[in-house]
């Protein structure tokens, strides 16, 4: 439902409802959320990329040890 008031003498303006205020609220909201998702998945990206990237130097340092180890074998 509009509102109006009157401003001065003899005009009118419309205000905004509730709802439009409701509205326009909740669309900032929205936008500001979209903008957190954003970075959060940014960052999750980046985790994968390090935690990857730290498992390949990790295997490699154990594949290196193993082949630098002497075997032992039984007799």
């Amino acid at each position: 439902m509009t509102s109006w008031k009157a401003r001065g003498t003899s005009s009118y303006h419309k205000l905004p409802n509730d709802e439009s205020i409701l509205h326009d609220e909740n669309d900032r909201m929205v936008s500001n959320l979209s903008t957190k998702i954003s970075t959060l998945k940014n960052i999750a990206i980046e985790i994968d990329k390090e935690a990857k990237y730290q498992n390949e130097f990790v295997g490699g340092m154990v594949r290196k040890a193993s082949s630098e180890t002497p075997q032992t074998t039984n007799h």
